[in-house]
């Protein structure tokens, strides 16, 4: 998605990774320090590349051995790991002082998103502060921001742990952003296999992440509550395709079930909420969640996330699991004297009733009990 603010720091923006016990294998751990994207210093480089950070350098122990990983050595940006307990003071003497800042990560590199990274620099940007955090649900993580006008301070202070005394000090003028990024407070860990396991399901906010979105934009209690129901429905419905041979994200269909009406409120709420799942840096949940009104069009025989998504959307009514029938009759009352909009709510209805048919065709819908008996008072009956 890329950081447009980057462009507002002409001086560039450094990082120090901070490397301690926990990392003394650094040096000498190949796969780890591998640069392809499977692997942990690669995918922390696509996110820092996708954020405006290419001139790439690692220092991976107190004498100075460096692992050069520059693309272009014209680029600003250098990322610097340490061993040893001074890795914040030692990184941070070792960028140069024309940056604007730098960014501060674990050694322990998490799974972060560019978007994280992203309203992190905007924050630092926009209110001048000499320290921002990212927040996850009230927790604050990591890339920590920090201003240049700490650099020396930092690199002069006596106490052994330079960056926390420092930290304290300006704690009064730092500032806290929200990210939806679950990763900013959670470690990835070293271990390659739970690296890899944690990556393949990234692509996709978890539920948590979802409910973070859902918090910043203030939707109403009523629609967060259709947005569960939907994404119960979406999930089985994606599992017991699956079992069928069609190979569906289930990840990607719940959490863009969960966020679809993210947009709630807004005219054309669908392509309201796509854009905003877009800048939150969730390009593959926005395109499902801007298909999710109208649907997109079926031949009948391709059952995507986009078809499952739609279809799970109109089988619930509020928090209830109805029919087609049920779920379309309020649309057609409402609107029963525009022919326009009938034609338009009659075209959805047969796309609903033709993905039906060839859900029902592969899989017994009839286990799937609904979520509640009837619709709460106040409850969102969807959008036709």
């Amino acid at each position: 998605m890329g950081c447009c603010s980057l462009r507002d720091f002409k001086g560039g923006i450094g990082v120090v990774v901070l490397a301690s016990g926990a990392m003394d294998a650094l040096a000498v751990d190949e796969p780890f320090l591998a640069t392809t994207e499977e692997t942990p210093i690669g995918f922390t480089l696509r996110c820092l590349e996708e954020a405006g950070l290419r001139r790439v350098e690692i220092v991976v122990d107190r004498q100075g051995r460096r692992m050069e990983l520059s693309r272009d050595p014209s680029d600003r940006g250098t990322i610097f790991a340490l061993t040893g307990g001074e890795a914040a003071r030692g990184g941070i003497a070792l960028l140069s002082p024309l940056l604007d800042g730098c960014l501060v990560l674990p050694a322990e590199l998490p799974l972060l998103r560019p978007g994280t990274i992203d309203r992190v620099l905007r924050a630092a940007f926009e209110t001048a502060a000499p320290v921002v955090y990212p927040t996850f649900q009230g927790d604050r993580g990591f890339p920590v921001y920090l201003d240049r006008t700490l650099f020396a301070e930092i690199v002069d202070e006596p106490a052994p742990e330079a960056l926390a005394a420092v930290l304290a000090r300006h704690e009064g003028e730092a500032r806290e952003i929200a990210v939806f990024d679950h990763g900013c407070v959670e470690a990835a860990g070293v271990e390659m296999t739970d690296w890899t396991e944690k990556l393949a399901s990234h692509h996709a906010p978890d539920d948590a992440e979802c409910e973070a979105m859902m918090a910043v934009v203030a939707m109403d209690e009523p629609v967060c509550r259709h947005c569960q129901a939907v994404a119960e429905l979406a999930t089985w419905l994606a599992e017991q395709l699956n079992e069928k041979g069609h190979g569906l994200d289930v990840g990607l269909v719940r959490s863009a079930a969960l966020v679809h009406d993210i947009g709630k409120g807004h005219s054309h709420h669908a392509e309201v909420g796509s854009g905003m799942l877009r800048v939150f840096g969730f390009p593959k949940v926005a395109d499902l969640v801007a298909d999710h009104h109208l649907g997109a069009a079926f031949d009948g025989k391709t059952i995507d996330e986009r078809a499952v998504l739609f279809l799970a959307e109109k089988l619930v009514q509020g928090e209830r699991r109805v029919s087609l029938a049920e779920r379309f009759a309020p649309a057609f009352t409402r609107f029963g004297s525009d022919p326009e909009a009938v034609r338009e709510i009659s075209a959805r209805l047969a796309t609903a009733e033709t993905m039906l048919h060839a859900v029902e065709s592969e899989i017994d819908m009839t286990p799937f009990e609904p979520l509640s008996i009837r619709a709460p008072e106040g409850a969102v009956m969807g959008d036709f």
